[in-house]
């Protein structure tokens, strides 16, 4: 492996991790459709202003597929 293959790689798996470790702190991040005013009719967030990060939602799908399978 090159060194800049193996530097890219460590710098994805670093970036990686780090996105985890913000969806496993804080799994919540602003809704950028009704951040400014928290519209109560907004499909994304329901109002709270607040909605899952996307690694919180895989997370979610992927322990729902495996607690339907067992």
């Amino acid at each position: 492996m090159t060194p800049l293959a193996g530097l890219l790689s460590l710098t994805a798996l670093v970036v990686t991790l780090g996105y985890i470790g913000v969806c496993v702190a804080s799994p919540f991040g602003p809704c950028r459709w009704c951040r400014p005013a928290h519209r109560h009719t907004c499909r994304a967030c329901h109002g709270t202003g607040l909605r899952a990060r996307l690694a919180w939602r895989l997370w979610r799908h992927i322990r729902e597929l495996h607690r339907d399978t067992h």
